[in-house]
């Protein structure tokens, strides 16, 4: 029997999800008096695409079985950038400091209050940024099965102290252009091994 998980997308405040996991315990006193099984346990997670959620991630890390990095939506509302606007879309940078700021922040709330934490988006895809944030302690990724063998490769061939210090590395980092040459470096250093 596999278990169910409720992940809520675009929740801004801690009250959000108090009403919802309100409606869910309804739900299932209302199926229970149908005699139907519930599952008393299951788990409420959140979607982190919402910059304030990234900033008090404590919070919601305590108030949450689990938390998901939604890279795209993060990175377009951290940068304030439309990707799907021709015009701006440049702008759009997943590797930007602030956004590798804030998945270290959430990464740390995750530790600190013992939730889980996954990234999913086009940032999980990349063989490079996937190193990344192992380094950074995010060991569930999600991503298109078809980027699956290239970042499986390059996962493992390196060891998780390189990708620990590749992830300090990158967190110290002023710029974009800083970033961009430290994963030019790791590529070249991983396709010389």
């Amino acid at each position: 029997k596999q278990r169910v998980r409720i992940l809520i997308p675009m929740l801004s405040t801690p009250k959000q999800l108090h009403r919802i996991k309100e409606r869910i315990d309804t739900l299932q006193r209302e199926l229970a008096e149908e005699g139907r099984d519930t599952d008393p346990d299951i788990q409420v997670g959140i979607m982190v695409e919402v910059p304030n959620v990234a900033l008090q991630a404590r919070l919601f890390a305590r108030e949450a079985d689990f938390l998901s990095i939604g890279t795209n939506d993060l990175t377009q509302y951290v940068l304030a950038v439309d990707r799907g606007h021709e015009q701006i879309s440049p702008l759009y940078e997943q590797r930007h400091p602030a956004i590798w700021q804030l998945i270290n922040m959430v990464a740390r709330a995750g530790t600190e209050e013992d939730t889980p934490v996954s990234v999913c988006g086009e940032l999980a895809s990349d063989p490079i940024s996937a190193c990344c944030l192992l380094g950074l302690g995010i060991n569930e990724l999600s991503m298109n099965p078809l980027m699956l063998p290239k970042v499986k490769k390059i996962l493992c061939s390196r060891r998780l102290t390189d990708m620990q210090a590749f992830a300090k590395e990158v967190l110290e980092a002023d710029t974009i252009d800083d970033i961009n040459t430290l994963f030019l470096n790791w590529k070249k250093s991983t396709d010389n091994t």
